[in-house]
């Protein structure tokens, strides 16, 4: 199973995401953080193969994170 991790401040788009990335055979959506700050500490915690990462994000951005 492929770990996912999503980051997106609009907490609506990120459910969304989670619907679709779940809807994938071998997906699973591990946690999702609310800004950049979060999603690094996430990806601290589960280690995900794959990251969403929305760009515009309070704390931290997503550029900044994935950095």
């Amino acid at each position: 199973m492929t770990k996912v991790l999503i980051a997106d401040d609009n907490r609506e788009l990120a459910n969304m995401l989670k619907s679709t990335v779940s809807s994938v055979d071998g997906y699973q959506v591990i946690a999702i953080g609310a800004d950049g700050a979060s999603a690094l500490g996430l990806y601290i915690k589960h280690k995900p193969e794959v990251v969403f990462l929305d760009i515009k994000m309070p704390i931290m951005n997503g550029i900044e994170c994935a950095k």
